[in-house]
């Protein structure tokens, strides 16, 4: 299935308002226009843009992360 910029936006809202891992504005739109290429990825980043290295998240906060964003980008309809 392909991220689209809707089910991007869904779920950075979802690691927002659930986890409260908040991007700013601009990097939220990059993001939204370029998905990264699978759920690592876009965890890293988001991670990253929160101005942490992936390895500086507890193991069971990143897990969570990644099963949430790993729904946006095999499911079908989410």
């Amino acid at each position: 299935m392909m991220m689209t910029r809707e089910r991007m936006r869904r779920l950075l809202d979802e690691l927002c308002i659930e986890l409260g891992f908040c991007i700013p504005p601009k990097v939220k739109a990059e993001l939204m226009e370029n998905p990264p290429v699978d759920e690592t990825a876009c965890v890293n980043a988001v991670i990253r843009a929160e101005g942490l290295e992936p390895e500086q998240v507890a193991l069971t906060m990143f897990r969570d992360m990644k099963a949430r964003a790993r729904r946006y980008y095999k499911e079908e309809e989410y």
